[in-house]
């Protein structure tokens, strides 16, 4: 409720308690938030919350039906990377190699694994659909001779595009 106070020796706005008093009367104005002004600011301020809502609602719903940078033609991100564990071994060693990366669209995606030996995998295609942002491809390479060499295992992307991630390993078996 808002209140001002009539200076004294001014007529007051008058009412049931006060008919038409002077010195200090205290006369209250009609306030804001009640009758028709009221309601439909608090109308106006509920359609502006509902409507905040509806955008925010949708923003989300587009967001995760809609993958941004999924669509058209098979890319792949420069962020290929090799790793194994471990990195070093000795006799009959069993090493595990992980090529990942990331993608964008559709396609197909070609890749090999080459060992410094001379072995190959051989090209393998890889279908890759649109809700698939990466990839994460597996190799073992078990070393049993009696050998003290490094070698090294490289994954190539041959198709859509040129990648290629390297990896050394130690082995040492008398």
């Amino acid at each position: 409720m808002v209140t001002a106070e009539v200076p004294p020796g001014e007529p007051s706005a008058g009412g049931p308690e006060d008919p038409g008093g002077d010195d200090g009367a205290v006369a209250t104005a009609p306030s804001p938030h009640t009758g028709g002004n009221g309601r439909r600011r608090r109308a106006l301020v509920v359609a502006a919350v509902v409507l905040i809502a509806a955008i925010i609602a949708a923003v989300l719903l587009f967001a995760a039906t809609n993958v941004v940078g999924n669509t058209g033609p098979l890319g792949v991100n420069n962020d290929v990377r090799l790793t194994v564990t471990p990195q070093r071994g000795g006799c009959n060693t069993t090493f595990d190699f992980v090529a990942t990366g990331t993608l964008h669209g559709t396609g197909t995606m070609v890749y090999r694994f080459d060992q410094s030996d001379g072995l190959t995998s051989g090209n393998i295609s890889l279908p890759v659909t649109s809700n698939e942002h990466s990839f994460r491809l597996t190799r073992q390479w078990r070393l049993q001779d009696s050998l003290d060499v490094p070698e090294t295992l490289t994954f190539r992307i041959v198709q859509p595009s040129s990648h290629t991630a390297t990896q050394m390993i130690s082995y040492t078996c008398a």
